[in-house]
């Protein structure tokens, strides 16, 4: 993704180069990462925060976010948007599905159990890669 690959040349500037100003406004720069997009929904403009989202799902042309207390539907694909997430906190698990790592309540099988009692399907292959993400201390 772009955005990690802007952040990996920044970092290798700032080390070739420590002393230069210009580096140094660069990667404090890529460090300022909102928090939230605005998607339009129902003519209207509506703020969506990251931690709200407890998964994101794909329709077609649409694409419905599941928040912690409402849904909002909007017409986007699901690669534009899984291109715009942060990946450090955001997993396509599927085709049609993107999911809030943070949200994760447990692993059954193929299917994930998020926080609002959600159950989200995994794709077997991409489900080694999830483990490996969500499981820091190598327990699983």
């Amino acid at each position: 993704k772009f955005d990690r690959f802007f952040k990996a040349v920044a970092k290798v500037l700032a080390i070739l180069n420590p002393k230069t100003p210009e580096t140094i406004v660069t990667v404090e720069a890529v460090n300022e990462v909102d928090d939230y997009i605005f998607v339009k929904s129902d003519y209207k403009a509506i703020k969506v925060l990251f931690e709200d989202i407890v998964y994101i799902e794909g329709m077609q042309k649409y694409v419905k976010f599941h928040l912690n207390d409402e849904r909002v539907t909007t017409l986007m694909s699901l690669t534009k948007l899984d291109d715009i997430l942060p990946s450090s906190q955001f997993f396509r698990c599927q085709r049609s599905f993107i999911v809030n790592l943070s949200k994760i309540k447990s692993i059954d099988g193929n299917l994930l159990i998020m926080n609002n009692q959600s159950k989200v399907p995994v794709s077997k292959s991409v489900k080694v890669e999830l483990i490996n993400l969500i499981d820091k201390h190598n327990l699983l």
